[in-house]
């Protein structure tokens, strides 16, 4: 037995990316819909599906586009941005690629051998010790499958798992971090929950199998709810999936008793104090689309617009800049996010955004013009139960108050994973990933 050799990379990375079966998550949703379930519960179910399978969350969210906020560019990111360190240093189609691999280094999940993969140890094999508490080749092959599916999904394709990487390990030592990471915070939950003195109330037990009884019927039963498990996440013994389904339920109960539902247990000076590193601000928008013919239409009703609220006399100009809002912006946005948008630099356009950066809270901007359109900004105190732009963006819909709880629950998840005399066993230095996950 021995420490984990990249125990930098692991216990080091805070707040960090976990991954959760990915694709069984997809398909649950891809499949499920309220004429499918008939009378389950469809929301429920969601949830529950996501509580075994996405307890830990995605802490690190990658920049994409969505129709509803034109004006975001995805492009317009800061160097520093926290989307830009999770891509892959080489992109085959590219053709100033210098890396020596070529286009045939990189391959689909379609072309691994996973029960070969699998194969490899007998699926009881003990990799980790954590204190009392043990991972299971099996296991262990679940979060690697689910780490590899992770990078397939985001990329659309794997590469060369020996190739190394900036940070000087290789893709294999990537996805070993993310596989142990995930292992590793079951049993710091199960460990917190049990010196916290938190536990399943007898009626949630038996609410939580009766939930777990209603999935499996709704996929015919547990033998092709297992046939399903294997296929998109590599779990054969339903003894493993249960474990995952208690402990993901056990982690939502523990989160609540810390935090409360959707940290609301969090003031909102707790949370300032805790995201002012994030530079977030919050502003409201009127804008105007600019037309394909480039008729300066849009331009003269924006200047009509800001002529009324430069000559607004009343007593509440917020108000009267909803009013504005709600009659003539083409935000598409606008029902979704009637509050205004929260975000961060790289989040925006940068012209949307230094016009925000600019104003003082109560404010409203000059006219802002971005290739979309043009803009009057009105800059508003930040609401913490507003859903941040660059998670809304990926249908993440947590407020920055339940992110800001989830990040301290995250900590306190590897704080008890500390606690734990963490060691590896022989067989653990045997799990060649970029060997048994290779192009077949």
């Amino acid at each position: 037995m021995h420490l984990y050799p990249y125990e930098g990379i692991l216990l080091k990375r805070r707040a960090s990316l976990r991954i959760i079966s990915p694709a069984l998550r997809a398909y649950f949703y891809e499949k499920g819909s309220p004429e499918a379930l008939g009378e389950i519960d469809y929301m429920k179910l969601k949830k529950i599906v996501v509580v075994i399978l996405c307890f830990a969350m995605i802490g690190v969210l990658l920049a994409g586009c969505d129709n509803t906020q034109p004006w975001f560019n995805e492009n317009d990111q800061p160097e520093d941005d926290p989307s830009s360190t999770d891509s892959l240093d080489q992109d085959p189609s590219s053709s100033d690629n210098s890396s020596s691999s070529d286009d045939s280094d990189y391959y689909l999940l379609e072309e691994i051998d996973f029960e070969a993969a699998f194969a490899a140890f007998p699926p009881g094999t003990i990799m980790i010790n954590a204190g009392e508490y043990i991972v299971t080749w099996e296991e262990l092959y679940f979060n690697i499958r689910g780490a590899l599916t992770y990078m397939a999904s985001m990329y659309g394709f794997l590469p060369n798992l020996s190739e190394i990487t900036s940070d000087g390990g290789t893709y294999a030592d990537t996805m070993m971090s993310y596989a142990v990471d995930n292992a590793l915070m079951f049993r710091g939950l199960e460990h917190g929950a049990s010196i916290s003195g938190i536990s399943f109330s007898e009626s949630d037990y038996d609410a939580m199998m009766i939930d777990l009884e209603t999935l499996i019927e709704l996929y015919g039963g547990e033998e092709p709810f297992l046939d399903l498990l294997w296929e998109y996440d590599g779990i054969r013994n339903f003894e493993l999936f249960k474990y995952l389904f208690i402990v993901g339920n056990l982690s939502s109960i523990t989160f609540e008793a810390m935090y409360g539902e959707e940290g609301s247990q969090l003031t909102d000076e707790e949370v300032a104090e805790l995201t002012v590193y994030g530079g977030f601000l919050m502003a409201k928008h009127i804008l105007r689309l600019k037309t394909e013919d480039g008729d300066d239409t849009p331009l003269r009703e924006t200047e009509e617009i800001f002529n009324q609220l430069s000559t607004y006399s009343g007593d509440d100009l917020g108000a009267f800049f909803d009013e504005l809002m709600f009659e003539h912006s083409e935000d598409g946005g606008l029902e979704m996010f009637p509050g205004g948008y929260l975000f961060q630099a790289g989040d925006m356009v940068s012209a949307f955004y230094d016009a925000a950066v600019a104003l003082e809270i109560g404010d409203f901007s000059e006219i802002v013009e971005t290739e979309y359109g043009y803009h009057i900004l009105f800059r508003i105190p930040i609401d913490y139960n507003a859903i941040p732009s660059a998670y809304s963006r990926v249908n993440d819909m947590r407020s920055l108050r339940s992110i800001t709880a989830m990040e301290l629950f995250d900590s306190k998840i590897y704080g008890w994973i500390d606690q734990l005399n963490v060691t590896f066993t022989a067989e653990f230095d045997l799990v060649d990933i970029a060997a048994l996950f290779r192009k077949a």
